[in-house]
């Protein structure tokens, strides 16, 4: 069942004790939630972390937070802030509340990741052009799990560098390299060959007819 009833009350004091800082509350407050954003797997956990400024941004010691699950069906949490997700996937928010003050955390959880697909798996360009490569992470249903950052690199950078978007390019030695696309612990390789526009390549384009402009 949906529910917005949750709160959760602890001390920030509690979590930042450790500091040995002193405050005062007043108007002006802020909250400080660390992570920002929080991305999990199903059934995994993340933890929050609080801390109270004042408008002079000094710590505040003794406010009581209040952290709260807009769907608990997708994570709920404890008054300690620790993030639990569940069995349903998708979007929520962690509203996180104290000294007058407040934070929204937004969560996404997803199927767990099962492999990395890269396309196209071979292809073969000219010297210094460029080559579009793609990857997308696949849950062990082999569904797409949309929108997830993926980390691009080249086994060997003189023959092809890559961009953080997947676009390789060719450095210009006449080789072949591997582009590899990353996601968390999950990878996976594409070919990318190199070759010369000599004319006596057969992918060279042709020479043009006599007479005719270049």
């Amino acid at each position: 069942m949906r529910s917005t009833s949750l709160l959760h009350t602890a001390l920030v004091s509690s979590v930042l004790a450790a500091l040995g800082c002193s405050g005062s509350s007043g108007p002006g407050a802020t909250l400080v939630v660390t992570p920002d954003s929080i991305l999990l797997n199903r059934n995994s956990t993340s933890q929050l972390s609080v801390t109270a400024l004042d408008a002079a941004g000094h710590l505040i010691t003794g406010v009581a937070v209040e952290f709260n699950s807009d769907d608990t069906l997708i994570v709920t949490v404890t008054n300690l802030g620790l993030v639990q997700s569940h069995d349903s996937v998708g979007n929520t928010t962690i509203r996180v509340r104290g000294a007058g003050a407040f934070r929204d955390v937004p969560v996404r959880v997803i199927p767990t990741p099962a492999s990395v697909a890269i396309s196209p798996a071979d292809t073969t360009i000219f010297q210094y052009d460029t080559a579009r490569f793609r990857a997308v992470v696949l849950a062990i249903t082999g569904d797409t799990i949309r929108s997830l950052p993926i980390t691009w690199s080249s086994t060997d950078t003189t023959i092809a560098t890559v961009t953080t978007s997947g676009l390789a390019r060719s450095a210009g030695r006449a080789s072949t390299t591997f582009i590899q696309a990353r996601y968390q612990g999950l990878s996976n390789q594409a070919r990318l060959a190199i070759v010369s526009r000599s004319a006596g390549n057969p992918m060279a384009p042709p020479s043009p007819p006599p007479g005719s402009r270049t």
